[in-house]
């Protein structure tokens, strides 16, 4: 027999196994844990097959089963909530933020290079054409180079810090086991 389960945090709803009741879950849309809890009889409602492909059944069902024992599950450190708390005491770190605002900070004194690169040529054209072709070919270039190289970079070091989060969860989850 199946029991409907509701995730609290996302409202996602999904079929499961009876023996899941009063265990650990993780809801499969936002990721949060919470406790299966068995529906009462004045509101439990059968779930309705989905128009729009909301239903499970017991071979898709949405929550996956953690066994960690009783007691909620302990966040990660590295998924907490973002507080000014978490970032002081570094279980949540800045560097995607810095990331995005090197990034616009970039692009923002690539347009200002190209930009000066463009005004220098004009001004170069009343002493050497071919400098100022020089410098139009220079701005041109920063404005189609310069984003590209700056976008890489930027993706690089956001892969760098999702390694790291990775790694942190990956210790974590080996902590875990070890007690």
């Amino acid at each position: 027999m199946s029991i409907q389960i509701v995730c609290p945090h996302c409202g996602a709803k999904g079929n499961a196994p009876d023996s899941i009741a009063g265990q650990q879950v993780r809801c499969s849309k936002c990721k949060n844990a919470f406790t299966a809890q068995t529906p009462t009889p004045t509101s439990f409602q059968a779930p309705a097959p989905a128009a729009g492909g909301f239903a499970f059944d017991e071979g898709s069902a949405p929550l996956a089963v953690e066994d960690d024992g009783p007691g909620p599950i302990a966040r990660s450190p590295l998924r907490s909530s973002g507080s000014f708390g978490s970032f002081l005491m570094f279980r949540s770190f800045a560097g995607r933020f810095l990331v995005i605002v090197f990034f616009w900070l970039g692009i923002s004194g690539i347009l200002l290079q190209a930009g000066g690169a463009f005004l220098g040529a004009i001004n170069a054209f009343h002493f050497s054409a071919p400098a100022g072709l020089l410098l139009i070919l220079v701005g041109l270039m920063t404005l189609i180079l310069g984003p590209m190289m700056l976008r890489l970079f930027c993706e690089v070091m956001a892969v760098m810090f999702q390694i790291n989060e990775r790694l942190g969860e990956i210790a974590e989850l080996l902590r875990r086991e070890r007690r």
